[in-house]
């Protein structure tokens, strides 16, 4: 399967946020996605994460990116089947 869970920068600037999305790699980095997973406001810090449809993704066979799984490792928020990804 050619999914891939990234994140996508977000379409305001001013925001400085970004979403967590299930997306088919060949499509664009910031093009159309399959699922809205979660979104990350690097302003404040914080981080909505729908997880059971974040373990959905996984066990259909998509893999996170490195900068994904930094991204929650970071905030504290990963969940203990994606460990084997760091």
């Amino acid at each position: 399967m050619h999914i891939k869970i990234r994140l996508v920068a977000s379409k305001n600037s001013n925001l400085q946020c970004c979403q967590i999305v299930a997306a088919n790699i060949r499509r664009p980095r910031d093009g159309q996605s399959l699922e809205r997973l979660g979104i990350y406001n690097k302003h404040k810090k914080s981080l909505i994460l729908n997880i059971g449809r974040f373990g959905y993704w996984l066990a259909v066979g998509a893999v996170p990116t490195k900068s994904t799984v930094k991204l929650l490792s970071k905030v504290g928020e990963l969940p203990y089947y994606i460990t084997k990804y760091i």
